[in-house]
């Protein structure tokens, strides 16, 4: 069963905030995320159910969830996010 699921991360600053995962084969211009009056970007998968790893890339750069529910160390020195459906 597949689930549609929201994403949020808050950068007001931010000029462009994609998602990328293992749900889009970490290609960050399937996801690109609007941005609210909040300063909060968002944006909606859908994702079948169990664990997927995921990140943003803010301006360029990549940056975890800091309310993921756990990280898991991705073989290439950093760390990915990871939400359960």
């Amino acid at each position: 069963m597949k689930h549609k699921v929201q994403f949020k991360y808050y950068a007001p600053d931010a000029k462009e905030v994609y998602l990328l995962g293992d749900f889009n084969k970490w290609n960050p211009i399937k996801k690109p995320m609007k941005k609210n009056e909040k300063g909060e970007w968002l944006t909606r998968a859908i994702l079948p159910e169990g664990e997927h790893q995921y990140k943003y890339m803010v301006d360029g750069k990549y940056e975890n969830d800091p309310g993921a529910v756990r990280y898991v160390d991705n073989g290439v020195g950093t760390l990915n996010s990871v939400r359960i459906v």
